[in-house]
């Protein structure tokens, strides 16, 4: 059986129900999901791991979203990074995108739809 690319993403957010929630609708997918509680825990983990995506929120302590994509652009500038936000508004829109974010999603969003640009639509990563 052939897997079919994102192999593992990374999930970072700050709220226990949605990380949870997400984490397991992108693992019946069929996507390896690790996830991190906020920003810094994520960026640890992407010392020692690589993953095709990183999945962030915006609003987190620590390290926000942006300074983790920020972080990610510097230190793994092929990862594909996909920003979600119950914030929206069309300046978050633009920064994210200046600032290499492949998809921003506003909370809430259908999980499917995440799935589906996960399947088909994102630049492919370090691994892709």
């Amino acid at each position: 059986m052939t897997t079919t690319w994102p192999k593992s993403i990374l999930l970072a957010d700050d709220d226990p129900d949605v990380l949870l929630g997400l984490a397991k609708c992108l693992a019946r997918a069929g996507f390896a999901v690790t996830t991190a509680g906020d920003g810094a825990e994520a960026a640890n983990l992407l010392h020692s791991k690589l993953f095709d995506v990183i999945i962030t929120d915006v609003r987190m302590p620590h390290m926000n979203g942006l300074a983790l994509l920020d972080w990610v652009r510097n230190n793994h500038p092929d990862t594909c990074v996909v920003v979600m936000t119950a914030f929206n508004s069309p300046y978050l829109k633009d920064l994210c995108v200046s600032k290499g974010a492949a998809l921003l999603l506003e909370k809430p969003f259908d999980p499917n739809m995440l799935i589906s640009a996960l399947s088909g639509a994102l630049p492919r990563g370090p691994s892709g």
